[in-house]
């Protein structure tokens, strides 16, 4: 088909619409489209999806070009064997550890059940250097357990500035947010929780964090679907 042109100034405002332009077609563009209002969205970044026995699922897709990040799940445990869900950080391929060269997580959440309206609370006081889903209950043995948890500046973390705290004053913070729903052996009851958490570096030492790892407390999981996500902002 020949090509005709039209100059710019030849269209009448307005004048091209449904009727000229196939709009179900794919239009390739090589400028920058703007305009277009909120362009924020999630990218996967990883997932795994199995229903053969695993001891954890493992990711090392942390990058710079997120700040925050968006991990999402869901765990069967294994039968007879009561468990939980324990997240960890990765740095360099490798867990993120305890102690000086490593983190402690303050975290609390609260929750009820199906069958009480009362809400409960659970809190850890950097015990750990993982964040432990739920907090103070276990999974039910070959019950389900689903999870989100959102992690705020997930990569380099945030400093903070002089508060009442010392030895050391300033330190790295990775804040985020979490909840869940499963059987809990407590009651032997359905549950549901929200919760908080805080990865704290004192040390300032781990200056980039790569990968997640989320590990059976006990024994396996032994179906899974888990996914990592990027937010763009």
């Amino acid at each position: 088909m020949a090509l005709t042109q039209v100059l710019t100034g030849g269209i009448k405002a307005d004048a091209v619409d449904n009727t000229i332009l196939k709009l179900d077609d794919n239009f390739a563009f090589t400028g920058t489209v703007s305009g277009a209002g909120d362009t924020s969205h999630f990218v996967k970044l990883f997932s795994s999806i199995s229903n053969s026995a695993a001891s954890n699922v493992t990711t090392d897709t942390v990058t710079s070009s997120y700040s925050n990040y968006l991990l999402q799940g869901s765990v069967v445990a294994t039968d007879g064997q009561n468990s939980s869900i324990d997240i960890y950080l990765r740095a360099g391929g490798s867990d993120v550890s305890s102690g000086n060269t490593g983190v402690a997580v303050y975290q609390g959440e609260y929750f009820n059940r199906a069958a009480d309206a009362g809400v409960s609370g659970n809190v850890s006081n950097g015990d750990n250097h993982y964040l432990r889903i739920p907090e103070n209950q276990n999974i039910y043995g070959g019950s389900i357990m689903s999870f989100q948890v959102q992690f705020a500046v997930l990569y380099g973390g945030l400093v903070t500035g002089q508060t009442n705290l010392s030895n050391p004053v300033n330190r790295t913070i990775r804040n985020g947010w979490y909840n869940w729903s499963m059987q809990s052996v407590s009651s032997s009851d359905y549950y549901g929780a929200q919760g908080w958490f805080r990865f704290d570096n004192p040390n300032q030492n781990v200056s980039a964090v790569t990968g997640i790892k989320v590990n059976s407390g006990v024994s396996n999981f032994t179906k899974h679907n888990v996914a990592l996500y990027g937010y763009v902002e």
